[in-house]
């Protein structure tokens, strides 16, 4: 039979994916279903190969999930490690930043959400404005600064009581912060202990606004590239006949890859260049996927063949990551749960660079006959999240972490994936507009005289 070890009341436990939903569901109004909670505890019982072999299992499994809720709901006393690098005396404070601020959340279990049916569970700071800082004297801070000067990588203690849960696209569980102990990472040498100062009653009522009701989860909304040109011309009354071929994106697959949103930025060209060709007043005449895919009357049957290249660059150079929660060495190697409080913050701006250069070659030879470069202007997308942990440097990535965190912030960061989004479709108008501009009907005329005379040559 099974069974669950008792843990005294007094004790603090400290926070884990494997307990949080049981802290979070032993205090909920509406709980999540005991079956659910059987296959966040039992791998055996999330792979069962029918439901008669799941049923034996759920009727072991019950009693524990009863007895965890049970202890978990006596657990009011916890505690949570998170790694940090320790950020720059504040002399003005007289204090030691924390990284922690009203808006920081850690994300726990969120492997199960094919299990859970939501986003995982959530830890947040009833009181965060009360450990942003972490006051330390002048003279006390002096007395281990060398030992900063080695290495500022600490590890976080932070204690408290569970005051409340709550429930949006996460269930969340808070907790009221009543001590924060930080420590050296190389040696575990305690520097600084700092207890919360308790709030009078008129103090907790004027709480700012980290103790209301968590703001809605934000929404993961998908670009839309689509322009729709001004008519200035007779329909085909340029004399002209373009073929268009699909624009070609260079951008690095590592960021297209799984986020058609951004992809469609390149492939929804093609479909707005044959708009802006006949309201210039040219015969259009695809699009084609490449210029390969043409067939031989529709390369005869076409004087000018339009397509583009796009690039965009993202730099990531500019953003501070803050590991919260990485164990050492040693824990990591042994530890089958060593990550399971470990989170990446990510501070600071992400900085994408555009361009799009647009070709125009002749439809029989596809020698190139024109060209234009688009340079996009710069997007800078604001970033303060804390994510999945990503394991990646600090403050400063290589080429190689760089890609690897914008497509973290991509995947994860549903307000960086929006913010991006819309940034990219105003850059697409733009572009679009000066592709309008640039195919203006005089200069195409004199391009297609050339392209006559390359064929005329090809001819004799």
């Amino acid at each position: 039979a099974l069974s669950v070890l008792a843990i005294p009341a007094w004790a603090q436990v400290r926070i884990t994916d494997s307990n949080i939903p049981f802290l979070y569901e032993s205090r909920a109004a509406v709980r999540t279903p005991d079956h659910k909670l059987a296959a966040i505890i039992s791998t055996d019982y999330r792979n069962a190969d029918d439901e008669f072999t799941r049923h034996d299992l759920f009727r072991q499994l019950k009693p524990v999930i009863e007895s965890r809720l049970s202890q978990a709901a006596q657990d009011a006393r916890v505690y949570l490690l998170i790694g940090a690098r320790l950020g720059d005396y504040d002399f003005d404070r007289s204090a030691f930043p924390t990284g922690m601020s009203e808006s920081t959340f850690i994300r726990f279990a969120e492997n199960l959400f094919s299990v859970l049916g939501h986003y995982g569970y959530q830890l947040r700071f009833d009181n965060a404005d009360q450990i942003t800082f972490v006051p330390v004297p002048p003279e006390r801070a002096r007395s281990f600064a060398s030992a900063l000067r080695r290495s500022r990588d600490v590890s976080f203690r932070v204690e408290g009581q569970i005051s409340r849960v709550a429930e949006d696209e996460s269930k969340i569980v808070y907790m009221n912060v009543t001590k924060i102990v930080i420590s050296l990472k190389r040696n575990q040498r305690e520097i600084v202990s700092y207890e919360i100062p308790r709030r009078s009653p008129d103090e907790q009522s004027a709480a700012p606004p980290s103790s209301t009701p968590p703001a809605p989860p934000v929404e993961r909304i998908a670009p839309t590239f689509d322009y729709t040109p001004p008519v200035n011309g007779h329909p085909e009354s340029a004399n002209v006949t373009f073929a268009v071929v699909g624009s070609r994106s260079l951008t690095s697959m590592w960021w297209t890859l799984g986020e058609p949103g951004f992809e469609r930025f390149s492939s929804s060209m093609a479909r707005d260049f044959a708009e802006i060709l006949k309201a210039r007043g040219y015969a259009a005449r695809g699009p084609f996927g490449r210029y390969s895919e043409m067939a031989f009357p529709d390369k005869e049957g076409s004087d000018l063949v339009l397509s583009a290249t796009v690039d965009f660059t993202p730099d990531t150079s500019a953003l501070e990551v803050v590991q919260l929660g990485v164990p050492n060495a040693v824990s990591a190697m042994f530890e089958l749960d060593a990550y399971a409080d470990a989170r990446s913050q990510f501070k600071g701006t992400v900085r994408v660079e555009g361009r799009v250069t647009l070709v125009i070659t002749e439809s029989l030879t596809n020698e190139k006959m024109w060209t234009k470069r688009i340079d996009t202007k710069p997007i800078n997308v604001a970033v303060n999240s804390t994510l999945p942990y990503l394991s990646v440097g600090q403050a400063t990535f290589v080429r190689s972490d760089g890609e690897r965190v914008f497509s973290h912030l991509l995947e994860h960061d549903n307000q960086f994936y929006t913010n991006l989004g819309r940034a990219l479709a105003e850059q697409y108008m733009e572009v679009m507009g000066r592709t309008y501009a640039y195919l203006d009907p005089e200069e195409i005329a004199t391009v297609d005289r050339q392209a006559d005379s390359l064929r005329e040559r090809n001819r004799n």
